[in-house]
């Protein structure tokens, strides 16, 4: 996970405004939206391997 400091600094000019519980919500946030487009990805992997061994 990106420490507050990271985050602040590729936020820039927002990172200066945004308070130490702003960054962290939205820091928050991406991690989860992250979380859901690996599974969505595992997810999609695992039916495309499954047609191709049923294909063969």
């Amino acid at each position: 996970m990106l420490s507050l400091k990271k985050c602040r600094e590729l936020l820039g000019e927002t990172g200066k405004k945004w308070t130490d519980e702003k960054i962290e919500q939205v820091r928050n946030y991406l991690m989860k939206l992250a979380r859901i487009n690996v599974e969505i990805i595992r997810n999609l992997k695992t039916k495309r391997d499954e047609a191709s061994s049923n294909n063969v």
